[in-house]
């Protein structure tokens, strides 16, 4: 059995791979509770993801106590199916490009595309939402927003008198009390974001792109999202098995 293990910016989550098929995600609220959750299993392989150094030490002491002889950790000079054109390479969370590859397999594995010549996105809710663009095989960048829910904290923390708004009801465009204004200017402003962003790569490159859709505020932002898209809640724990494959690890 593999381990693919995706540390985010306040999460880990980690999935089983079984002969090439994810048969398990679990979801620790920290490292020690993944040892815990791993305890009996056997892997032959774990190959990491992370946007948190501290976090990634941790993990890893779990990886080796589990005797997991094979341990990697993805970089930006990992391989994937795309090439990577950004201008500040090391800098780039290596979240975004599982994510990514997460895409480019599914579209090679599951719909069995061999060329793919379109524009590709993908969009990650979390902490922050991720907006990911890959054109002609290359990612190219993309946008980095405030996560809905970190939005919401943000406006809390910092008036006087705003409250914390429900953002999981159905939210109207125009709210008609502030509960309802801070929900739309939150959500719909992310939703805005993604219909552009969608809009403008198909205007640019006459081609329509293939849109991805992840993480866990996602649910919110697919009720109010007119964009054709695929959802695939384990979109970058797919990725991170793929890129060991590219690299050949397993």
């Amino acid at each position: 059995m593999i381990l693919a293990i995706d540390i985010g910016n306040s999460s880990i989550k980690a999935g089983v791979f079984n002969e090439g098929v994810l048969t398990e995600v679990l979801s620790p609220t920290s490292a020690p509770r993944l040892s815990d959750m791993l305890a009996g299993k056997s892997f032959t392989h774990a190959v990491i993801s992370s946007v948190d150094p501290e976090q990634l030490d941790k993990v890893r002491q779990v990886a080796a106590a589990l005797k997991i002889r094979n341990r990697h950790v993805l970089t930006v000079k990992s391989k994937f199916h795309f090439a990577i054109q950004y201008d500040s390479p090391m800098t780039l969370g290596i979240d975004r490009l599982c994510g990514l590859e997460g895409a480019f397999d599914y579209l090679v594995q599951k719909e069995k595309i061999t060329a793919i010549d379109f524009p590709v996105i993908t969009i990650d809710c979390g902490t922050a939402t991720t907006i990911n663009i890959a054109v002609n095989g290359a990612f190219i960048g993309g946008l980095i927003i405030p996560g809905i829910n970190t939005m919401l904290r943000s406006l809390v923390q910092n008036t006087a008198q705003l409250p914390l708004a429900d953002l999981t009801k159905d939210i109207p465009l125009i709210g008609t009390d502030t509960n309802s204004c801070i929900a739309s200017g939150i959500v719909n402003s992310t939703v805005a974001a993604i219909e552009k962003v969608y809009k403008e790569v198909n205007y640019e490159h006459k081609k329509k792109p293939r849109v991805f859709i992840t993480g866990g505020s996602s649910a919110t932002i697919i009720k109010n999202l007119t964009t054709p898209h695929t959802h695939i809640e384990e979109l970058n724990l797919l990725g991170i098995f793929s890129a060991g494959h590219n690299e050949e690890l397993y």
